[in-house]
């Protein structure tokens, strides 16, 4: 991969927070490919099919990851309090409801 090929995609996941999509990538006229090449030197992470982050990103970044994973979830009262240390009780893991409700 050419020197300027590796800085646009890595400009591409600064400008994001350190996260991209594959289509963020191919929108800039970039193969994904490239990615791969990415992956296997360390400096991206797969998060889950589509969606990587640079691997210098926060390790506790769980909640942005969901979010980007499911964009229509929505997050549980429980789980926005403790995020904000808005209570007592420490959470294990965070809860989202996905999809439209039906009322």
């Amino acid at each position: 991969m050419k020197p300027e090929t590796r800085e646009k995609i890595l400009d591409i996941f600064r400008k994001q927070s350190g996260y991209a999509r594959i289509r963020d990538i191919q929108n800039r006229s970039i193969h994904n490919k490239y990615l791969r090449e990415l992956q296997d030197d360390g400096t991206i992470i797969k998060i889950k099919n589509g969606l990587y982050s640079l691997s210098e990103t926060s390790q506790y970044n769980s909640l942005k990851e969901a979010q980007l994973a499911i964009p229509e979830g929505i997050i549980c009262l429980g789980t926005a309090l403790s995020h904000y240390e808005l209570t007592t009780g420490t959470l294990r893991r965070f809860i989202l409801q996905s999809g439209e409700s039906k009322e």
